[in-house]
């Protein structure tokens, strides 16, 4: 082994050009510092001049069994099914995710809140915007699929917490309403099939003493014919 051998070219070409690395970072240093002040400003400046956005989120569990017992008021003696959780809540998470009450506080809130420079704007894009304030999902949609959240963003946390109570409140109205209807086009059917059956037995009962009479009738014309 040649103990004075020279070094790995390669090895001594890679210290080279570290060195050349560094001298050129070193020389540059100023600019790289003005750089990065100047990232940091702007980042600095961007975090206390921009608005920020408050979120607020309201969840949705399925109802209670004394949450709809008055929906079941009288079915039993009725001989009608009674109606189930599942049944109300399948009701509430139509609406919940249905377009119709987000339209509905999109026109009733998040429009008159605009300013007039961005009251401007066409429909199809404030109704962009408003979706993407706007959200509800199902955080844990294979474990916990009845679990829904409602979040709404707002530069103004009151408003972000009013608009996401206000459309929970809403939901909640449609399924009232819903549910009524429901009720009062059951009962409605049930009242003309009932109304039916006495219609029916009205005209039976008519008709069995209209027989009565004509045999009475026929009866006592034979008596006078005997009598003759």
């Amino acid at each position: 082994m040649n103990l004075n051998s020279p070094a790995n070219p390669s090895i001594q070409h890679i210290e080279i050009d570290l060195l050349e690395l560094f001298q050129g970072i070193w020389v540059q240093k100023w600019l790289i510092a003005a750089f990065t002040a100047i990232t940091v400003a702007c980042a600095a400046a961007f975090a206390f001049l921009s608005t920020p956005t408050y979120e607020a989120k309201s969840g949705g569990l399925p109802p209670r069994l004394s949450d709809i017992a008055g929906y079941n008021l009288g079915r039993s003696e009725a001989k009608q099914a009674e109606f189930k959780i599942g049944d109300v809540y399948r009701v509430f998470r139509r609406n919940l995710l249905s377009d119709g009450v987000k339209r509905e506080l999109f026109q009733e809130a998040y429009l008159p809140s605009l300013k007039e420079t961005d009251a401007n704007e066409t429909q199809d894009r404030l109704w962009i915007r408003f979706n993407d304030l706007l959200a509800v999902r199902m955080p844990d949609a294979k474990n916990n699929p009845d679990y829904f959240t409602i979040t709404m963003q707002h530069e103004d946390p009151q408003t972000a917490a009013g608009w996401a109570n206000r459309y929970v409140n809403m939901v909640a109205e449609k399924v009232r309403s819903e549910m009524k209807a429901n009720l009062l086009a059951e009962f409605g059917t049930r009242a003309r099939s009932i109304e039916r059956r006495i219609e029916v037995q009205r005209t039976s009962a008519q008709k069995r003493r209209e027989d009565c009479d004509t045999g009475k009738t026929s009866s006592d014309g034979d008596l006078a014919w005997m009598a003759t």
